[in-house]
């Protein structure tokens, strides 16, 4: 009697750190869909980089999407728009191409293209 209490007692250990550690990994909360406002750069900057699957942390990426406009409407070009993302935030060329292009259409639209 006394193996089949632990061995029931054992089971329910295991049940109950399954339980807790699903409760610890879900999030606290999801993060809405953005949706897109043509009017509100930030909405738009979002939109864009989740439809095309990059949004992971808007406060960074739109700071970054800030800083290569403003290194691109400083002379800089394209590339090395994209090289100083990667360098910066480790990104891979694909990802900080998406967050430049998304910078351009969001915060850019008075500098001209060179």
């Amino acid at each position: 009697m006394g193996k089949i209490k632990s061995v029931i007692t054992r089971y329910m250990k295991i049940g109950v750190a399954i339980a807790i550690s699903l409760v610890l990994a879900t999030p606290a909360h999801a993060d809405p869909t953005p949706t897109f406002n043509p009017s509100d750069p930030d909405s738009l900057f979002a939109y864009a980089l989740n439809q095309s699957g990059l949004l992971f942390n808007f406060p960074l990426e739109k700071l970054q999407g800030q800083r290569a406009c403003h290194d691109y409407a400083a002379g800089d070009t394209s590339v090395q728009v994209i090289h100083n993302l990667m360098d910066k935030g480790s990104y891979s060329f694909d990802v900080a191409n998406g967050i430049f292009s998304a910078a351009m259409a969001a915060y850019c639209l008075n500098v001209p293209y060179h």
